[in-house]
């Protein structure tokens, strides 16, 4: 997307969304290789992996976190990459999908895995029926994005497939993956089911869209 050109104080705002990529927070991390290029993937921790999709204007970051049993992938991203063979690539341990919210760029890949948790509230329920290209054919204008779309995704059929909630959530609820839990904060305001998960193994807060460096829709 582009943005207007002025100076303001020796200052020039980038004509494009992408020009101020890189970003450098993620200097800090170490970057895993994989066979899925339409993801950026950086270690964050030992256990947590950041799946970051650097090459659509949304800049979608999802998470993986193993624990000894299970591993928790919160977010599902915008449904444009192969998140689900991304994250087997990463570990063998069974998918646990958790929704931070049920917007689409966090629920697009939902639907290609068999255990999906989400907050236990009406605003899911909508969402739970998909996109149609129509409502998201934007999503892939050219100004939209950075790199060469993955093979097999075609601007003009793109569409967020229905999914299933395996499992409802709760405030409070803690999802065990062995040797670590992630706790359920409900948190609205940017989404009515909006939640927040907090590791406290390694003190790790995910806030999915509730806090983030840029302007941010809330809601009542």
């Amino acid at each position: 997307m582009a943005y207007s050109k002025k100076t303001d104080e020796g200052l020039i705002v980038p004509k494009k969304w992408y020009d101020a990529l890189p970003r450098t927070s993620w200097k800090r991390f170490t970057r895993v290789d994989t066979a899925y290029p339409w993801f950026e993937v950086y270690e964050t921790t030992s256990e947590t992996y950041a799946i970051y999709e650097s090459g659509q204007f949304e800049e979608v970051i999802s998470y993986l976190v193993l624990g000894e049993e299970k591993a928790a992938l919160i977010d599902t991203g915008n449904g444009i990459g192969d998140i689900k063979g991304l994250v087997e690539e990463l570990t063998n341990l069974p998918i646990i999908v958790v929704n931070t919210h049920a917007h689409g760029d966090h629920v697009g890949g939902n639907w290609a895995f068999d255990d999906v948790l989400a907050f236990n509230h009406p605003y899911v329920l909508e969402r739970m029926k998909g996109r149609s290209n129509q409502t998201l054919n934007n999503f892939l204008n050219e100004e939209m994005l950075r790199i060469t779309l993955p093979k097999g995704v075609n601007k003009e059929t793109f569409s967020i497939p229905p999914y299933e909630v395996t499992k409802w959530l709760k405030e409070g609820d803690q999802i065990d993956l062995g040797g670590k839990k992630l706790k359920i904060i409900h948190t609205p305001g940017h989404t009515p089911d909006g939640i927040c998960l907090f590791e406290s193994k390694k003190s790790l807060l995910f806030t999915g869209d509730i806090f983030y460096p840029a302007p941010i829709y809330v809601y009542s």
